[in-house]
């Protein structure tokens, strides 16, 4: 039989990893964001920065590949709506 105690420890474990991941994805965009705009105004496209920017983030903050495949097509709207 499982023990309560268990079952508890292991949802306050997930809220904690769940709460880590959304820190974790709240920083990158913001990172991301600034060293877009940053490259843009130093006369690079955003084309030409994209990619760059993105794996250049991801050295910095570690995110899952869930949370990556949730923020890179929101973070491409983004370039599309900033960029024109």
């Amino acid at each position: 039989m499982k023990n309560s105690w268990d079952s508890a420890v292991v949802v306050v474990m997930d809220e904690k990893d769940r709460a880590r991941e959304n820190k974790a994805k709240s920083e990158f965009q913001i990172r991301f964001k600034r060293a877009l705009t940053q490259c843009v105004r130093r006369g690079f496209s955003v084309e030409e920065c994209f990619g760059v920017i993105w794996e250049e983030t991801l050295e910095i903050i570690d995110v899952s590949d869930e949370t990556q495949s949730e923020l890179y097509p929101q973070l491409i709207d983004w370039a599309k709506q900033w960029g024109h």
